[in-house]
């Protein structure tokens, strides 16, 4: 990495992390003892966390090579226990009530798609509960349902998104 301790600390606490370097995405920890880190690269939970090298007493890190517009969410882990990373102030809710710490890299930005359009019709975005569901990844039997009526009334597909309430 041929970075020094003193200026990757400095560089975390200036620009936020992770600290982008080309195609290098480089997690950044300081404290008693490294965490794991999960995020969209390791399955989240599912998948193996991504563990943290101790590159000097109190401090890991962590490299990850990225593609040049790829947009990414993580969390660090200890444990069960989740929690963002101190050097970056981007957090974005996921469906599961907890929040993830987000980044881009060098080309990557948000989709012109998400915009709003001056003059451009809106359709109606309607929540649903469902009750009484029996699935294991279900909390409490209930599920949220959104449903996008578009600003039409000729047909049009339908389509189905099962990434709860982030497509939004």
């Amino acid at each position: 990495m041929g970075r020094s301790q003193p200026k990757l600390l400095t560089c975390a606490i200036n620009q936020g992390t992770p600290l982008i370097d080309g195609d290098k995405a480089i997690f950044l920890w300081k404290g008693r003892r490294p965490p794991k880190l999960i995020g969209d690269f390791t399955e989240w939970e599912d998948g193996t966390p991504a563990e943290m090298t101790r590159i000097a007493p109190g401090v890991g890190t962590y490299e990850l090579s990225l593609p040049s517009d790829a947009y990414i969410e993580y969390a660090y882990m200890d444990g069960i226990e989740r929690f963002p990373d101190p050097f970056n102030r981007h957090k974005v809710l996921n469906d599961l009530g907890q929040a993830n710490n987000f980044f881009y890299m060098t080309a990557g930005k948000p989709t012109p798609l998400a915009e709003r359009k001056k003059g451009v019709s809106q359709g109606k975005l309607t929540r649903y509960v469902m009750e009484g569901i029996r699935l294991e990844s279900v909390v409490g039997g209930k599920r949220l349902i959104y449903l996008y009526q578009p600003p039409t009334t000729e047909p049009c597909p339908l389509i189905v998104v099962m990434d709860g309430r982030e497509y939004l």
